[in-house]
């Protein structure tokens, strides 16, 4: 149990929290604005880790443009967690899944921990070093509390600090 504990507490959902579910975020600048006025961190998906520092740097330049300062803001990322052996093979079954889960027209993007532990670590550490604070994890599969409890043994131990988490456990079963 020790080990699950945040060392921060998560993004939550504040008056004036705003999701940026943006693709591109080099042109988030409506959401941005929205942020500087109401925000108190951001939350977005299907991101690359390397653009979380545009998300942020967009985001400080609109909140300077406000008056505000909101040093080291909450950014969390929701993304998807699969372990297989191989890389090739955790993306097959997810996009699998996903297109199960979703009823197909699902894409796969933005940073993902897919393949054995090690890749899983790189992506976490990939957004730690973009300037995430927090990463809301969804684990893929019929075996999501397999990927969970491996997860928990093998990657939690290794992840980057300050990096908080919270973990996904989707119980229903595609179709």
């Amino acid at each position: 149990a020790d080990s699950l504990r945040h060392k921060r507490k998560p993004v939550v959902p504040l008056r004036g929290d705003l999701q940026i579910a943006n693709r591109d975020a080099t042109d988030c600048h409506g959401h941005t604005s929205r942020f500087a006025r109401l925000g108190d961190g951001i939350i977005t998906t299907y991101i690359e880790a390397e653009d979380c520092r545009v998300v942020r740097e967009r985001a400080d330049e609109a909140l300077a443009k406000r008056g505000r300062s909101l040093p080291g803001f909450p950014l969390c990322v929701y993304t998807t967690v699969r372990f297989e052996d191989d890389v090739r093979t955790a993306e097959r079954r997810t996009g699998e899944f996903l297109a199960a889960y979703y009823g197909g027209g699902v894409h796969m993007r933005g940073t993902m921990g897919l393949g054995p532990p090690d890749a899983v670590i790189a992506a976490l550490r990939r957004y730690a070093a973009a300037g995430v604070t927090d990463l809301c994890l969804r684990f893929v599969g019929d075996d999501q509390f397999q990927q969970f409890e491996r997860f928990t043994a093998e990657v939690l131990p290794a992840s980057p600090s300050p990096l908080s988490f919270s973990l996904c456990l989707e119980i229903r079963r595609p179709p």
